[in-house]
């Protein structure tokens, strides 16, 4: 093999080499990003239940703004969930989505899920 066919095939490991690393990194990030739903879900769903919870088992939105959004916040935290208080404040205002006016722990951890999965409120509401 010429220099130039050597340089080929040293390209071609290299490139399949790189190729491997990236597909096991992108599966060690969703394995991550799976584990990190879970227990964002179970702790979500904990929190739910020790609010104020109406008839229906549902939380008002101010309780959910006030006592269980600064606790999911400490959760993305220690989750590195990147997010600002405004986007906290319109999560919460959207949560309601069968418009009954209280949230259920449906609503809570599916907006909570959803948004540590990467979609920001406006997205949500689309």
């Amino acid at each position: 093999i010429g220099s130039f066919g050597m340089i080929a095939l040293l390209t071609g490991v290299i490139g399949e080499s790189m190729f491997e690393k990236n597909q096991l990194r992108a599966e060690n990030s969703r394995k991550d990003s799976e584990q990190l739903i879970t227990a964002l879900e179970q702790e979500a769903k904990q929190l739910h239940a020790g609010l104020p919870l109406n008839e229906d088992g549902e939380a008002s939105p101010e309780d959910v703004l006030t006592m269980a959004m600064p606790l999911i916040a400490k959760l993305f935290d220690v989750g590195v969930v990147e997010y600002t208080q405004t986007n906290l404040v319109d999560l919460v205002a959207i949560m309601d989505w069968n418009g009954s006016g209280g949230i259920d722990a449906h609503e809570f951890t599916h907006a909570i899920c959803t948004y540590a999965a990467g979609l920001k409120p406006l997205a949500i509401q689309e």
